[in-house]
C-alpha cells in the first residue's frame, strides 16, 4: 500500500498535523518493535498496555507517520489525531480491500474455522496466488493487519478467518473485508457468558451471512440446525453442503487412517 497522510486523514476522518505534511506511507504496523522504515504508527490500546506509550520508540524504528488519540506536539513526523486507533484501523484497511476485485471468502464458526480455513487455502493455492489469515489473525487487529497484505495485481483470491467474543464483531469484520462468500462452520457453547445461550451465539455468527450482498453465497453447514436457520439477503445464493443428503456438497465414503481422513466429494451434479 502507499497513501500519503492527507489519504489517511481523509479516510480516518481525522485531523493532521502539521495540516500541511505531505508524507507518504508504506504500510501500516501496530508493533513499535517491528515497524519499518516509511510505515504508519497505530497504537493501540489493550487491557495489558497502551500502544502511545511507545510512539518514540516506533520513531527511533523509521515511523514515517503516526495515528493518535491523544493531542501530541512536537514529533518530527505527521500525526493524525482520532478518536479510536482500533476503528480507524479498520477503516485503513476497508480502504484497501476496495481496490482489491476477487473473491473474498470469511470463516467463522463455534470451532473448525482455522482447519477450514488453511483447508480452502491448500486447495485454492492450486490455482493460483492468494491469501490467507497467518494462524488464527481472527479480530478487528488480526484481520485488518491481514487485508493489508491483500495485493490486488497479484492476488486471485482471499480467505480470511473471522473470530469474535461479544455481538457486532463479526458485523465490524465484515464491513471491513466485505466477503463474497461467508461460511459458518457450525454454532457450539462458546461465549455463552457474552452471549446468553446457543441462540445468542447463532446471531453473532449470523451476522457474516446478514452482510453478504446481493451476488454473494452464504456456504450453510446442513447438518447444524442453527446455521440452517440463519437468514441470507435477496440476491444471496444458499450452497448447502455436509453430510446429510439434503446437502449440495456433501461428503461420503468417509474413511479414516494412519492419521488422515479420505472420502469422496459429491456435488449436486454426481
Amino acid at each position: 500500500m502507499n497513501l500519503s497522510v492527507q489519504q489517511i486523514a481523509e479516510i480516518t476522518g481525522g485531523r493532521l498535523t502539521p495540516a500541511s505534511a505531505d508524507v507518504s506511507v508504506s504500510g501500516v504496523s501496530t508493533d513499535s518493535r517491528t515497524i519499518r522504515a516509511g510505515e504508519l504508527f497505530i497504537p493501540l490500546r489493550g487491557p495489558r498496555y497502551d500502544g502511545h506509550d511507545f510512539l518514540l520508540r516506533a520513531l527511533q524504528n523509521g515511523a514515517g507517520a503516526c495515528l493518535s488519540e491523544e493531542v501530541i506536539a512536537g514529533l518530527k513526523v505527521p500525526v493524525i489525531q482520532v478518536s479510536d486507533t482500533l476503528r480507524a484501523l479498520g477503516d485503513l484497511a476497508a480502504a484497501h480491500r476496495c481496490g482489491y476485485r476477487g473473491p473474498l471468502v470469511a470463516v467463522t464458526g463455534s470451532s473448525g474455522k482455522t482447519t477450514t480455513k488453511e483447508m480452502l487455502a491448500a486447495i485454492l493455492e492450486r490455482t493460483a496466488p492468494g491469501l490467507k489469515s497467518a494462524g488464527n489473525f481472527n479480530n478487528l487487529v488480526g484481520v485488518p493487519l491481514t487485508l493489508f497484505g491483500l495485493r490486488p495485481d497479484t492476488h486471485r483470491w482471499a480467505v480470511l478467518e473471522m473470530g469474535m467474543s461479544a455481538r457486532g464483531e463479526i458485523a465490524r469484520l465484515a464491513e471491513i473485508a466485505r466477503p463474497t462468500v461467508g461460511l459458518i462452520t457450525n454454532i457450539g457453547p462458546a461465549h455463552l457468558e457474552t452471549l446468553r445461550g446457543l441462540d445468542g451465539v447463532a446471531r453473532a455468527k449470523g451476522e457474516l451471512f446478514a452482510a453478504l450482498t446481493a451476488g454473494g453465497t452464504a456456504v450453510v453447514n446442513a447438518d447444524d440446525e442453527r446455521v440452517l436457520s440463519l437468514p441470507v439477503a435477496n440476491g444471496v445464493r444458499r450452497l448447502l453442503y455436509g453430510l446429510s443428503s439434503s446437502a449440495e456438497v456433501r461428503a461420503d465414503e468417509i474413511e479414516a487412517r494412519g492419521g488422515c481422513v479420505r472420502f469422496r466429494l459429491l456435488t449436486a451434479e454426481q
